[in-house]
């Protein structure tokens, strides 16, 4: 941390002023500026809420972005063997002459018992208030999609969804639009 510069080049004030500011005399403020690693978080805790920056601003402390999860492709298999399957099921079906109620009674059923049977699964992540959800999704996405701070940021739901399960309105409207 360098809070000579911080306090020259941000606030614009001189260290007797940011003494004032402070309540501290002007040769603790000369001698944090010197030695910035003996400023304690009970000093830097005092400092953020009288100059409005946040910690990071204060610091210049740039959280890390974890590498992203790359799971295997699973999901796209499980995807192919259940298009497979109800592609089976429509070639075979031409091959034997079935009445329409037999088919209705059993491979209908069949069919939409498989469709809908393999799905992606959804995951829920709960936990009290500025425990680091929003920061464990990014690391699990690989990208910031969501807000993370020091205080809490996002009070509502959020649903986060693949491209490729964007509503067919959504890919009508938007068709051109591809995922980044």
């Amino acid at each position: 941390m360098d809070l000579k510069s911080f306090r020259e080049d941000k606030l614009k004030l001189t260290q007797a002023q940011f003494a004032e500011l402070l309540e501290v005399e002007q040769s603790q403020i000369s001698r944090w500026e010197k030695n910035p690693e003996s400023i304690s978080l009970a000093v830097i805790q005092k400092i953020l809420p009288k100059t409005g920056v946040t910690y990071e601003e204060l610091t210049g402390y740039e959280k890390p972005i974890p590498a992203p999860l790359v799971p295997d492709n699973s999901w796209r298999d499980a995807e192919f063997t259940k298009n497979t399957l109800s592609e089976y099921i429509d070639a075979e079906l031409e091959k034997y002459n079935i009445s329409e109620e037999q088919r209705n009674a059993y491979v209908d059923d069949l069919r939409k018992g498989i469709l809908t049977s393999i799905v992606k699964p959804k995951i829920t992540i709960v936990g009290r208030s500025d425990t680091g959800k929003s920061t464990m999704i990014n690391a699990l996405l690989g990208v910031e999609k969501m807000p993370t701070s020091w205080t809490p940021t996002t009070t509502i739901a959020v649903y986060i969804k693949h491209i490729s399960d964007k509503p067919i309105l959504l890919k009508k409207m938007y068709g051109c639009f591809q995922a980044v």
